[in-house]
């Protein structure tokens, strides 16, 4: 079984319009490093972006799962409305279509809740999002501007911890206008600490805050990560991908890492099915000196989050 623990679906009204600029912008920096000046980033946004990661309805990402043969992926929203300004759809209404798609596709979705702790209505909606529509936890965005240490944070997870549902925080590097700082693993050793039944997930493998985090995972054995967004260092490192790799099965073990794509922000570096395949080529690879068993491999494919979201493999 494949799970994609770490996935999104893109849609313009979903997110705040400084969020759009801000990812055309970013777009336009990386093609002119690859010798191309005559980038549009208005053209981007009108026609490129809705074509490329537009997909309220989910159809794109079924389709993708298909080619990567994926069995199920782990959906959450993002709530960067704090920080930005509030989109054109509420936070409660994206939350709610999200946990609606999980119901039309229940074989296929598994979808997380999403909300900025600091929001006056949190506490009620992330009741409503586990309680009332069935969605299987929660996702913390702290590049919005708070610390996952926050007493609004606090609150929120005392919510969760009593559902018995994981949380997972982006960790790792931010887009601009939104704040890195606030998402150094660090800032989780304390959550680790004061809910230790609660299952917490650190995304992205910490990014470039990845060695600090492989020493909380040491220690921290409620904390989980995943290894969505590594695509870049996978095709044009690999060396480096694979003892980054390794290293994190040192610290975590092989039962606490996940795969994750990060979808369909990534799908521009490389394809789903691309990348799960680089993984599972690691298994033995007698070319690499760095070395992964099968049992590794198929774990943090999609045995891990099985276990971690009650799944059981038919």
């Amino acid at each position: 079984m494949i799970i994609d623990a770490h996935c999104h679906l893109a849609y313009e009204k979903w997110q705040p319009e400084k969020w759009w600029k801000s990812i055309a912008k970013l777009a336009a920096h990386k093609v002119k490093d690859l010798g191309i000046d005559n980038f549009d980033e208005q053209e981007f946004l009108k026609d490129i972006l809705p074509q490329m990661f537009f997909d309220p309805s989910g159809e794109k990402q079924l389709q993708m799962m298909e080619e990567a043969a994926i069995d199920m992926v782990v959906l959450t929203p993002l709530d960067y409305g704090v920080a930005l300004g509030d989109a054109k759809i509420s936070i409660k209404e994206v939350n709610y279509e999200f946990s609606k798609l999980q119901l039309k596709y229940p074989d296929k979705f598994i979808c997380f809740a999403s909300i900025d702790p600091r929001r006056p209505e949190a506490a009620d909606l992330i009741k409503q999002a586990l309680d009332e529509w069935g969605m299987k936890g929660v996702k913390f965005h702290p590049g919005a501007g708070f610390y996952p240490n926050s007493k609004e944070t606090y609150a929120m997870l005392e919510i969760i911890a009593q559902r018995d549902v994981p949380v997972l925080f982006h960790t790792g590097h931010m887009v601009q206008p939104l704040y890195s700082k606030y998402c150094d693993p660090i800032w989780i050793d304390e959550v680790c600490s004061d809910f230790p039944d609660l299952k917490i997930i650190a995304a992205h493998m910490a990014h470039g805050y990845y060695t600090q985090l492989f020493s909380m995972g040491e220690c921290n054995i409620n904390l989980l990560t995943d290894i969505s967004g590594w695509q870049k260092k996978a095709l044009n490192n690999y060396t480096d991908f694979c003892k980054i790799l390794r290293s994190a099965i040192d610290s975590f073990g092989d039962s606490r890492i996940m795969f994750g794509s990060d979808g369909p922000f990534l799908r521009a570096v490389t394809s789903d099915k691309n990348y799960i395949q680089i993984i599972k080529n690691m298994v033995n690879n007698d070319n690499s000196k760095i070395k992964f068993t099968k049992n590794e491999i198929d774990n943090i494919l999609g045995g891990n989050a099985a276990r971690l979201l009650g799944i059981l493999e038919s």
